[in-house]
């Protein structure tokens, strides 16, 4: 150090200050979405998180289609869009503060539908237990009428006597009818 011989010492001296703390994303929780009558739906979730110094925090996405494509959107605030069709979509969410850190969470979005289809059913059928075998067969098909779901067509319903679509057909015998006589 010197002096120039005038008694002032004079040194400059840098100081950096380093934020290394990542901002912490808030939103990132798994996500439903029912679709609406035309099989798909428009989404908003907002993006929110927290920094220790700074209120800009800025987000990206990658969302992962069911196809396993991807979207990648910059500089956004919520996660929006519109055409959205059922199936889960992965979505990475990146927030980065105004020093550079970044924190990334995982989140899956899942559009499904969550209307049921709309039955439409014969009140009941008529048959006649076989001679030969003492049986008959009844599918539950054999009650419809033309039921309906908003997407799916009416070809790709499934019909069954309960909730489980293995339950298509009943094979029945006399020992179904009470009493062995004809119900009115």
């Amino acid at each position: 150090l010197k002096d120039n011989n005038d008694g002032y010492i004079q040194y400059v001296q840098i100081i950096k200050v380093i934020d290394e703390l990542k901002p912490h994303i808030t939103s990132c929780s798994d996500q439903t979405v029912c679709i609406d009558k035309d099989c798909a739906t428009s989404v908003n979730i907002p993006l929110s998180g927290t920094d220790n110094c700074s209120d800009q925090i800025r987000f990206r996405t990658d969302i992962t289609r069911p196809d396993g494509t991807h979207d990648k959107r910059s500089d956004i605030t919520a996660i929006t869009g519109s055409g959205f069709t059922a199936g889960a979509y992965k979505i990475q969410v990146i927030a980065k503060d105004q020093c550079g850190n970044e924190d990334t969470c995982n989140m899956t979005l899942t559009i499904k539908d969550c209307k049921k289809p709309t039955p439409y059913c014969l009140n009941g059928i008529a048959t006649v237990v076989m001679p030969s075998t003492g049986s008959v067969q009844v599918w539950a098909k054999d009650f419809d009428l033309g039921a309906s779901d908003n997407c799916t067509e009416s070809i790709k319903l499934k019909f069954s006597f309960t909730k489980n679509t293995a339950d298509a057909g009943k094979v029945l015998t006399c020992v179904n009818i009470p009493n062995g006589k004809e119900q009115p």
